[in-house]
């Protein structure tokens, strides 16, 4: 191909058609643009026309081409593509419809898209939520975990109504249950047993042990508590008008004609019944001795 470059370029730029015939004329006539065009050979022997230089060739400046023609009619990627969109609002969201994509307007307050056929959004209800019955990883004293399942009963705290009713059930206070049996001073070591009434377990009891004076001479009270572990009692001994007293840690009942001449006892309980174990020392004289329980 062989290149020459026409000279004598005018000030003031020719109009160039895409005909041959003008081609033709700027080849022969020597009509350039300023920048300057290249006349050449082509190789079937026809004149031809190249713009610019191949070392300063000018910058072509971008055209849009319009949205109706398939375009974005904008110069930027950004640009075209928010002029494309279906969106107009802060917050929506592009969704395909059944033929094309289009704008899914952002939701109120506390809603979340839900699926479908077509995505929208909506509150969130019971429905969308698994709510199987978890037996495993309960919420304990060592994790957390979840709550169990409330029962059905209107006497728990959480009694499964819909919504749970708090229901704080009512509260019974028993006792003190009152009781009654005697034992007589004379009588053997042994176990004198007596229902309590209480109808559970109790916490503590309190008895009270009284004998009747001998000739007006000898008699005692005694008063004593048992906790369920702990036999604590006072008592007092009457002899001959003198009256001393005494404090009977480990017995629940202490009752003394001398020092010598004495019953004492220990106590259990437990939901039925209160157990006393006497103990019987020496050779005291035959007389009752009259017991009161208070269960509490």
């Amino acid at each position: 191909m062989e290149d020459s470059t026409i000279s004598n370029v005018p000030q003031t730029p020719e109009t160039i058609d895409n005909s041959n015939q003008s081609v033709n004329s700027i080849v022969n006539q020597n009509v350039l643009d300023p920048i300057g065009y290249h006349a050449h050979t082509g190789t079937d022997g026809s004149p031809q026309v190249a713009y610019g230089d191949l070392l300063n060739k000018p910058t072509i400046p971008a055209i849009p081409v319009p949205i109706a023609s398939g375009g974005t009619g904008q110069i930027t990627a950004t640009l075209g593509f928010d002029a494309l969109a279906p969106t107009t609002t802060r917050g929506d969201l592009i969704a395909r419809g059944a033929s094309s994509n289009g704008r899914l307007a952002i939701g109120g307050a506390n809603t979340v898209i839900h699926g479908g056929t077509d995505p929208a959004y909506s509150a969130v209800v019971e429905a969308d939520i698994t709510l199987a019955d978890n037996t495993t990883n309960n919420v304990s004293t060592s994790k957390h975990g979840f709550v169990p399942k409330a029962p059905s009963d209107a006497t728990k705290f959480l009694n499964g109504a819909n919504p749970p009713a708090f229901t704080v059930p009512s509260l019974t206070i028993t006792g003190p249950k009152i009781s009654y049996n005697t034992w007589n001073m004379s009588t053997a070591s042994g176990t004198l047993t007596t229902a309590h009434g209480f109808g559970s377990t109790p916490h503590w009891i309190k008895v009270h042990a009284y004998t009747a004076l001998q000739n007006n001479s000898a008699g005692g009270i005694s008063t004593g508590v048992y906790d369920g572990t702990n036999n604590n009692c006072i008592d007092v001994a009457i002899n001959n008008g003198n009256g001393s007293a005494y404090q009977g840690a480990g017995y629940v009942v202490d009752l003394e004609e001398t020092s010598s001449n004495l019953q004492r006892a220990t106590a259990t309980f437990d939901a039925t019944n209160i157990v006393l174990t006497f103990t019987k020392s020496g050779t005291p004289a035959a007389r009752d001795i009259q017991i009161m329980f208070e269960s509490y």
